[in-house]
């Protein structure tokens, strides 16, 4: 009799553990979605961060640009300005 019961409670014991297995088993497989879920949203900035850096340095590139553009024109106009005065 003693014997039934003590294999009973490491039945009902067992089939706790399962259960608690089973939960963590759950739970590791929750948090590691949300990981790789994080993961991606990560990357998914990085690569908008990227677009848009790459995007004002370009602008900054065009407009430094002009700028040099602007000073080469009004330089070759005092040049043009100057050597009418002269001639």
């Amino acid at each position: 009799m003693w014997y039934r019961n003590w294999i009973n409670r490491q039945q009902r014991e067992i089939a706790v553990r399962r259960d608690v297995v089973a939960s963590r088993r759950a739970e590791a497989d929750g948090a590691r979605a949300k990981a790789t879920k994080t993961h991606i949203d990560v990357r998914v900035l990085e690569n908008l961060r990227d677009k848009k850096w790459r995007a004002y340095t370009e602008e900054e590139r065009r407009a430094e640009q002009k700028e040099i553009d602007w000073l080469a024109v009004l330089r070759t106009s005092r040049q043009a300005d100057s050597s009418k005065e002269c001639g």
